[in-house]
């Protein structure tokens, strides 16, 4: 029986998701047999927002921040934001192997912004350049595998995301700074995304710029209560794949279908059902809640690899590492026309901004912030409302949503030398959450 998880080169995806459909034939929710040697598997969601221009932002279940003992690296060290974070990879262990671990990731094309547990080394480069300059390149973590919790295990809310992570069914991670069932960090990097879709009139059009095949791609569109999903099976590498909007929304589908096709494609891409279940179970409110279009593609194995090498000591007998994009189509004017409810919610909320009620107000802001640029033209009129609160929360939602400038990575000038640093990590409080 296979050990292992299938991949997309031995299951297609069907158009119309079925529900409940497993990648194991067996009753088993994790792996079919006990797996041997040492396995890794690691994922991470990268979000571009509803944006006049496809930024990435934070997801909206980061709204209530990370546990207090998560380490904050602009804490330690000033870096250069750039707006495009990879966020949330998480790293889990399997197998049979006990014993120490070496785990070495570099952020060759960005930095690291927060991690647990602490890494025991920082690598990075100081360009010999008069402005003082630190470009963090590098985590160390150093510690053992072990199948019992650890005693350092930090203590968090049932109903956080990080509880939900932990339920997946891998080993510890333990080391002198702390312990946990997995390795978590966030960074940056300056990655475009290779799988892009544009909406023109009643068509969205898939484009895939690299040269691999994307796999499955799922379109999921929200419009007030009802929900729609579609899956193209895969898109050829350099190619294009274009879908009419009736093909999309001739048939509405419920929460239930639309989480499982979800749990479905990180099987396709080479996660463990358990894996599956509680990844789609942490991001499940922004899938089937959130106002518009998402689209859900992969970036490609060797990309992911180039924004963080990894270096595992010992080295694992399996590595798999899956990066998701969801994509809110932002800069796409057009789809908001697909959607009969965004205008009169828009309007709705706009008027909430006004409300005696704090809470409502409040509300408000948010639900208009996650709609994001398809509110443009009724936050423009708001933008000139008689209610100064009115006025004043439509002018910050409408610089919200125009095109930021990403940050480059600092420019290293012709003649400027790097010294390369080593330093072992401090302690240092975080007072306050992200």
């Amino acid at each position: 029986m296979n050990q292992y998880p299938i991949n997309a080169s031995n299951i297609s995806m069907p158009r119309l998701i079925a529900i409940l459909i497993f990648a194991f034939a067996v009753a088993s929710t994790s792996f079919a047999d006990k797996p041997t040697g040492l396995l890794v598997h690691e994922w991470g969601v990268l979000i571009r927002g509803n944006t006049s221009a496809p930024l990435l932002t934070t997801p909206n279940e980061l709204i209530s921040g990370l546990p207090d003992f998560v380490i904050a690296h602009e804490e330690k060290y000033t870096v250069q934001k750039v707006y495009r974070p990879w966020t949330k990879p998480v790293i889990h262990f399997y197998g049979d192997y006990r014993g120490d671990v070496n785990v070495q990731l570099l952020t060759a094309l960005g930095r690291p912004l927060v991690y647990w547990p602490p890494p025991q080394l920082l690598t990075e480069t100081f360009w010999n350049m008069g402005d003082g300059t630190i470009d963090a390149v590098g985590m160390v973590w150093k510690g053992r595998i072990t199948d019992q919790q650890p005693g350092r295990t930090p203590d968090v809310e049932a109903k956080h995301w990080w509880s939900t992570a932990r339920r997946i069914p891998g080993l510890y991670f333990e080391s002198e700074k702390g312990s946990d069932r997995f390795i978590f960090y966030e960074g940056t990097a300056h990655q475009p995304a290779t799988v892009t879709g544009k909406v023109t009139g009643d068509t969205l059009t898939i484009s895939n710029t690299h040269d691999a095949d994307s796999g499955t791609v799922l379109v999921v569109i929200v419009d007030g209560m009802d929900r729609y999903l579609h899956a193209v099976e895969n898109v050829p590498g350099g190619e294009s794949v274009a879908v009419n909007r009736k093909d999309i929304m001739s048939r509405k589908a419920t929460p239930k279908q639309i989480l499982e096709a979800c749990r479905q494609q990180w099987i396709t891409f080479g996660m463990t059902t358990d894996e599956a279940r509680h990844i789609v179970d942490i991001w499940a409110d922004d899938l089937v809640n959130t106002t518009g279009f998402v689209m859900i593609s992969r970036l490609p194995r060797p990309i992911y690899d180039k924004i963080f090498p990894l270096k595992i000591t010992p080295k694992p007998d399996r590595t798999v590492r899956v990066g998701l994009i969801f994509d809110s189509l932002g800069g796409n004017p057009d789809r908001a026309k697909w959607l009969a409810t965004v205008g009169p919610r828009v309007k709705k909320l706009i008027a909430n901004l006004g409300n005696d009620s704090f809470h409502v107000r409040r509300d408000a802001r948010f639900e208009l912030a996650r709609i994001g640029d398809m509110a443009k033209a009724e936050l423009t009129i708001a933008a000139k409302s008689g209610d100064a609160e009115t006025r004043e929360v439509a002018k910050e939602l409408l610089e919200a949503i125009k095109p930021a400038a990403v940050m480059p990575l600092p420019f290293h000038a012709k003649g400027s030398q790097p010294t390369h640093v080593k330093r072992t990590w401090k302690d240092v409080p975080r007072v306050d959450q992200r």
